[in-house]
């Protein structure tokens, strides 16, 4: 370092403009006092350097940790913005992935390279010139030759580096995927005892996840080995050098002092803007998956309206013509729909498996948008732009109803946090949906008690009625059964059936059915069968007047 230059070689105070000019400015008496003076300043110097470093670091962590926050947030909700059926086309375990997962290797191999390569270049610019200043020809040469070395290595490895990037992200989801299947699908796991073969999928994608992890490291890292034996063999080969051709050794050690000094620095700043490159590269496919993701932000995405679900006066559930097409696919799953579902009565939806009644119940809840047609409801067509103010005042149970692994209220009162849980409400929603004595008489925590994942811990027939006391607890004017009792037993169903068409008042219900039983009450029946209404009408004149609707009640489980 310099201190050590001027104290091997005092004279260097006379002789330097700069030094002199502080040492009459201070009125030093001599050159040990001046000395200590240089030196105080030196560690000084030093303290400043390693507290702004250290300031420096913490600045980055802190930033990047934020924007990792920031980014992954903006994920979820640009994700959760966009349309039911935009999720149709995409692998949950792949949506997971990226928020969870890949926003912190962005981060960590993407963000914070960029800092350090900014940072790290600043100080091999600013050892440059002082190098430069010392020795212009010799800083030169030296930093050409480093510079080259490691370019050379760059573009040997780049491609590599690339590839073994698109590699790990690959693995990266297919990791993803399979452990969300195993977890998922355990039931049939254990059934068909697969346990080993999914192990042995995810141990595969594990290690070659792991492969190209340390590929990347030790492409990153190699260099450095080279260089400082390089460095060191620089250094012994400049001092012989000097020494050679300028003679006096006492001149020499302070230019040597400074070049390794300078080195002692330079060496590990050219390193980490080289492994950041390198980290910055490996990171690129996850880097254009994210960045492609974010400018997808209004893609499929739903208009957020501040319009009340009171826009949308009650009224008859009216769909005109409506047809739609899944994707791709050539054919329509419904094909020019005409029906009426009117205020307050109890609609059903009958028809064979595959037939479009899903798809049907599915644009009138506001999941689907129409391919072609409208739906209405009190004469007010559901739109793109409306449909976020329609679906308050609609409650959908569907076949498959998520519950969480959290207590029976809150999984009643979904999203409502546990505080301002409505008691009475949840206990009269329990009730209609005839769940309530088993809850309070049954379980020892009542409405507390913990479900487990997707509520392991109910039957089928209890699953199903709490999905329904959820749909009740949102208070709607139009109630969606899909399937929505096909797990109860005769009895149970006709209780709630019958619960349902008392207690709800002035409630519109629309119920998708197998089971006829069910629906023999029904106000109106729609018959679907290959995405068109075959047949409407009561029970008993559909059952008099349609083959199909006969052949289909004649085998509806008891």
């Amino acid at each position: 370092m310099p201190f050590l230059a001027i104290a091997a070689s005092v004279d260097i105070i006379f002789q330097n403009k700069v030094l002199n000019e502080i040492y009459n400015l201070f009125g030093f008496e001599s050159t040990n006092n001046f000395l200590f003076f240089l030196g105080l300043v030196s560690l000084l110097s030093f303290v400043v350097s390693t507290a702004s470093r250290a300031f420096l670091a913490y600045f980055q962590l802190r930033f990047s940790l934020s924007r990792e926050r920031n980014i992954s947030v903006r994920l979820l909700k640009t994700y959760l913005s966009k349309n039911f059926e935009w999720f149709l086309r995409k692998n949950a375990s792949s949506l997971l992935k990226t928020v969870l997962s890949e926003v912190s290797i962005a981060i960590e191999s993407g963000l914070i390279p960029l800092l350090q390569f900014v940072a790290q270049t600043c100080v091999a610019l600013s050892l440059l010139i002082l190098l430069l200043i010392v020795d212009p020809y010799l800083a030169l040469a030296a930093f050409s030759f480093v510079g080259t070395f490691y370019y050379i290595i760059y573009a040997k490895v780049t491609r590599r580096v690339s590839h073994a990037g698109e590699i790990r992200s690959k693995m990266n989801e297919r990791r993803f995927f399979i452990a969300s299947e195993a977890v998922t699908a355990i039931k049939d796991i254990k059934m068909y005892q697969k346990e080993s073969e999914y192990i042995k999928l995810f141990d595969q994608c594990s290690l070659e996840y792991v492969s190209k992890n340390t590929q990347a490291q030790i492409i990153s890292q190699l260099p450095r080995f080279a260089i400082e034996l390089i460095a060191f063999g620089g250094l012994v080969t400049t001092l012989l050098f000097l020494i050679e051709f300028r003679g006096d050794f006492a001149s020499v050690v302070p230019i040597v002092a400074v070049f390794a000094f300078a080195g002692y620095r330079l060496i590990p700043a050219l390193q980490n803007v080289y492994f950041s490159i390198i980290q910055m590269k490996f990171s690129e496919p996850v880097l254009l998956a994210l960045a492609d993701d974010v400018q997808q932000n209004f893609v499929d995405q739903e208009i957020q309206t501040k319009r009340e679900s009171d826009d949308f006066v009650a009224g008859d559930i009216v769909l005109e013509n409506v047809s739609y097409r899944y994707g791709n696919n050539q054919k329509l799953a419904l094909d020019g729909v005409n029906l009426t579902f009117p205020l307050g009565s109890h609609s059903a939806v009958v028809g064979p498996s595959g037939g479009g009644k899903t798809t049907l119940v599915e644009i009138v809840a506001g999941l689907l948008h129409p391919t072609n047609g409208t739906l209405s409801v009190g004469g007010v067509a559901v739109t793109n732009d409306n449909v976020t103010s329609w679906r308050p005042s609609v409650s959908y149970v569907s076949q498959d109803f998520y519950l969480s692994p959290v207590s029976i209220a809150e999984n009643i009162a979904f999203g409502v946090p546990k505080q301002d849980i409505d008691t009475n409400l949840l206990r009269e929603v329990a009730r209609i949906a005839d769940i309530s004595t088993y809850i309070e008489q049954d379980l020892p925590f009542g409405y507390d008690t913990l479900l487990g994942d997707r509520g392991s811990k109910l039957s089928g027939g209890q699953r199903q009625r709490i999905a329904i006391a959820r749909a009740l607890y949102k208070q709607p004017k139009y109630l969606i059964l899909d399937e929505g009792t096909s797990a109860l037993d005769g009895a149970t169903e006709a209780s709630v059936v019958s619960s349902l068409n008392k207690s709800l008042g002035d409630i519109s219900i629309i119920s998708v059915a197998h089971r006829h039983s069910s629906i023999v009450e029904c106000d109106v029946i729609y018959l679907v069968d290959g995405g068109s209404v075959k047949g409407s009408g009561s029970y008993s004149d559909l059952y008099r007047t349609n083959k199909l609707f006969r052949n289909l009640a004649k085998t509806s489980r008891p």
